[in-house]
């Protein structure tokens, strides 16, 4: 080995040395997003089920106290980047199953550059004959069946409030690349699936089309990519859409991500047993996040939230980039035995221009990296 190759290695292990002792990006603000709504809505409690960051702020999916059926609502929150509401969005109610009104489930949004926001939802479809409260299902005639989604885009232009439904097979997520909209068909969750990535203007034509597991989430990456994270397998699938070719990255053979395995679930003195270990490998990478350029950060999990939040950086290429630690911060409502310090989790993560955001616990951190 020449000593040019061995001054390189030693150069990049110093440099990964660094990164892990480096002292975490501080906050350059936070706020609680309960108090980006209006009082009226009496909140107790907030779910957030989609979190995203444009150039004209941030937006929020939000179950509005979940646990209380009668005051419970799902609402799109639109606020600037210190929190504060710029527009709010009322969802039709989702009602309560089969038995009862039709169900709906609202599983994520986007928004384009008119900024009309759109709304991924499924509503449960009533079945077409119920015998002692149970949909019947003949092998010879296809009857809807309790389980049976109508997916569906709902597109809300903000200041008209009117909403324009566009009605599809199978959504599993979405997101806008110069304005088209493009959808991956298909839901994989309790086993590997054939999905497919389409275009909702280009006839529904498959881009591309592959063997999946686990729930995904589809962001732009340049003007002719789409990257998709499959968080289960723990891989990214670059697409490149005028060729429709395909890349596979396994995130779990970067460096920088898999070393985080080793923190994730241990036991009381910190080894891991097999089944902790599945536990870590299946939840590795929770969230992604691009920005206009290329760039890919995810959301790395394993890390104790005292020593701040970890992000890893890849270019369009999928190859890695540096390595981020950014401190949570704290709220004393948050405080509990196990943390008392109070820090907010790494739920998703969101980039606008310089700046990302960390969402976790219904609170957001803002950071400049």
């Amino acid at each position: 080995m020449s000593k040019w190759i061995k001054l390189s290695m030693l150069a990049m292990l110093m440099l990964n040395w660094a990164i892990a002792l480096a002292e975490p990006i501080e906050s350059v603000g936070s706020f609680d997003i309960k108090r980006s709504l209006p009082p009226a809505h009496a909140v107790d409690h907030i779910v957030v089920q989609e979190f995203f960051a444009n150039s004209s702020g941030l937006y929020f999916l939000i179950d509005v106290n979940p646990h209380h059926p009668p005051i419970a609502k799902t609402v799109i929150l639109h606020t600037d980047s210190a929190g504060t509401r710029k527009d709010l969005i009322v969802l039709p109610p989702t009602g309560s199953g089969v038995l009862g009104a039709e169900k709906t489930q609202y599983l994520g949004i986007d928004v384009n550059r008119s900024g009309n926001v759109y709304v991924n939802q499924a509503k449960e479809v009533i079945p077409d004959n119920i015998q002692q409260g149970f949909a019947i299902y003949s092998p010879t005639k296809r009857h809807k069946k309790a389980g049976d989604f109508q997916h569906s885009f709902a597109s809300y232009n903000p200041p008209e409030r009117q909403a324009n439904v566009t009605t599809l097979e199978s959504i599993s997520t979405f997101c806008f690349n110069n304005d088209e909209l493009f959808f991956v068909d298909g839901a994989p969750i309790l086993q590997p699936t054939k999905v497919a990535v389409k275009g909702l203007s280009m006839n529904l034509h498959s881009i591309v089309e592959w063997e999946a597991y686990g729930p995904l989430k589809i962001r732009p990456l340049t003007s002719s990519k789409l990257v998709i994270l499959e968080r289960i397998d723990s891989r990214i699938q670059i697409i490149n859409l005028p060729s429709g070719n395909r890349k596979t990255i396994s995130l779990l053979e970067i460096p920088e991500i898999n070393q985080s395995i080793e923190a994730h679930h241990p036991d009381e003195i910190g080894r891991h047993t097999e089944a902790t270990r599945q536990v870590a490998r299946s939840v590795l990478v929770n969230d992604i996040a691009t920005t206009n350029d290329g760039s890919i950060f995810l959301n790395v999990m394993g890390y104790h939230v005292s020593h701040g939040a970890v992000i890893v950086k890849l270019d369009q290429n999928g190859d890695y980039a540096r390595s981020f630690r950014f401190k949570i911060p704290t709220f004393d409502e948050l405080k509990t035995e196990h943390l008392p310090e109070g820090q907010m989790l790494s739920d998703s993560i969101a980039v606008s221009g310089t700046h990302l955001f960390i969402q976790g616990d219904g609170k957001v951190a803002k950071y400049s990296f």
